[in-house]
């Protein structure tokens, strides 16, 4: 997605370095120029030091449009090479380029002891042609402050040969938060790890991508990918089904490891027709503070101009309008924040989804393990993890593990005190001190696992463990 509206930064190290450089190259070849380039960086050191925003004068603009900055930066280079210093400091020529051209106010930031300045492409009398799948006109048109003519923005593209997939938890957020959490609680195996290995039955033959988040810092503050850590968690279940997880998929070896992108993934067409099974481990998300920056980099806007997130509840809906499912998210109320999160997370998945279903020949099936509401829709919603094992992975589950809490309670008390006995419904109720109706419907679930079975007798249904249970 292109980043129309660019945020430069300038530290007081890339100023006294580049200071120092113009002060040594004014005695050299174009010396008075390099003495003006040095007049104008004491300006910008006086504005940093004295934590204040600038805008530099019109005599240094007018000084810095006379100055010829692509040879000035070729006797630079020059210089570098002569003396085998090889600068770490950034080239601070283009952004006085840029300045002499925009004319922008430098604002001081405290927090990060920076100057900073924005621009954005010219687009005054020109026509240009944004080919983009996920931006939106009204997007565009507020960053570059320009009319914005969409075409075909709302069309969609119907694939016949896709399936998707989408876990709808209303418990929690899946994210790299809930995630890490659940390694922490032993919890990962029964939710992502048996959702994997039900994967790996269903589709033996079949060549598997995953998708997840790239970067986390461990307790310690030291930085350790989350793809990584997901990589650890899996692969042992990938090792025990003659598969392998790898980072470097272009290496690979053969057809049937699985490489694991992150989101954000670069290219056109190199993932086209490669894989028929998709799985995105979770949702991607800036967190409030990515939001925040992205909005004060784009808009202007101030933290206390947009107000907080807060954890709340969307609608997931199927392809075929049939089917809707409440959600947990992740909710702003300010208009420019929500479109911040559809543009920079929502389509920042669609774009990575997008680069397997280029290629329309071959049956595809996509497994979202996440609460993101995203096109293609879904063609099944499941309401939470057991149900999405139940209807996906039916052949390879057993009964017992599609089970809740309660359901399982019941089961104990049947397996207790019925094992060789008919039942009723009310003997269960008064067992367990139920409502009669409720233990009427957890019997029938139980039933439609096959775990007991039923029969009438006159107008009383009865009911007893399978010969399996």
């Amino acid at each position: 997605m292109p980043e129309l509206i660019k945020l430069e930064t300038i530290g007081a190290e890339d100023l006294d370095k580049n200071l120092k450089l113009f002060l040594q190259m004014r005695n050299k070849e174009q010396g008075g120029q390099f003495r003006i380039l040095a007049k104008i960086l004491i300006q910008l050191l006086r504005s940093h030091k004295n934590r204040v925003d600038i805008t530099l004068a019109d005599y240094w603009l007018e000084e810095l449009a006379n100055l010829n900055l692509g040879y000035l930066n070729q006797l630079i280079a020059k210089h570098h090479l002569r003396t085998g210093s090889r600068p770490k400091h950034k080239n601070l020529l283009w952004d006085l380029k840029k300045i002499q051209t925009l004319k922008p106010e430098l604002k001081y930031v405290l927090d990060q002891d920076i100057l900073t300045y924005r621009w954005t492409p010219d687009f005054s009398q020109k026509t240009t042609l944004i080919l983009s799948a996920t931006l939106t006109a009204e997007y565009l048109r507020l960053q570059i402050e320009k009319p914005v003519k969409a075409i075909a923005q709302n069309w969609k593209i119907i694939r016949k040969n896709l399936k998707v997939v989408q876990l709808a938890e209303t418990k929690e957020i899946i994210s790299k938060k809930s995630i890490l959490k659940d390694i922490r609680r032993g919890e990962f195996a029964n939710k992502h790890g048996r959702c994997f290995d039900l994967m790996l039955q269903t589709h033996p033959d079949q060549t598997i991508a995953i998708f997840t988040s790239l970067g986390e810092k461990d307790s310690l503050g030291k930085t350790k990918t989350f793809k990584s850590i997901i990589r650890n968690e899996l692969q042992p279940i990938a090792v025990a089904h003659n598969r392998k997880l790898e980072s470097e998929w272009e290496k690979s070896e053969s057809r049937f490891n699985i490489p694991i992108f992150h989101y954000g993934l670069k290219g056109v067409d190199k993932l086209k027709g490669k894989f028929t099974v998709t799985w995105e481990v979770n949702g991607y998300s800036l967190g409030d503070e990515g939001i925040l920056k992205k909005l004060h980099t784009k808009f202007h806007l101030e933290e206390n101009q947009i107000g907080e997130s807060r954890p709340g509840y969307i609608e997931l809906e199927d392809f075929f309008g049939q089917q809707k499912s409440k959600t947990k998210s992740i909710v702003w109320n300010h208009p420019l924040a929500k479109m911040e999160q559809q543009h920079s997370e929502v389509k920042e998945m669609e774009q990575a989804e997008g680069r397997v279903l280029r290629e329309d020949q071959k049956p595809k099936i996509i497994y979202r393990t996440h609460n993101v509401p995203m096109t293609p829709n879904p063609t099944r919603i499941c309401s939470n993890w057991k149900k999405m094992f139940e209807q996906e992975f039916n052949d390879f589950v057993e009964p017992n593990d599609l089970l809740t809490g309660k359901e399982t309670e019941i089961l104990n008390w049947i397996r207790e005190n019925k094992t060789d006995q008919n039942f009723k419904v009310k003997d269960v109720a008064e067992g367990l001190r139920m409502d009669v109706d409720n233990t009427r419907k957890y019997l029938k679930r139980l039933v439609d696992l096959d775990i007991l079975a039923t029969w009438k007798s006159g107008r009383i249904n009865f009911y007893q463990l399978t010969s399996s249970n």
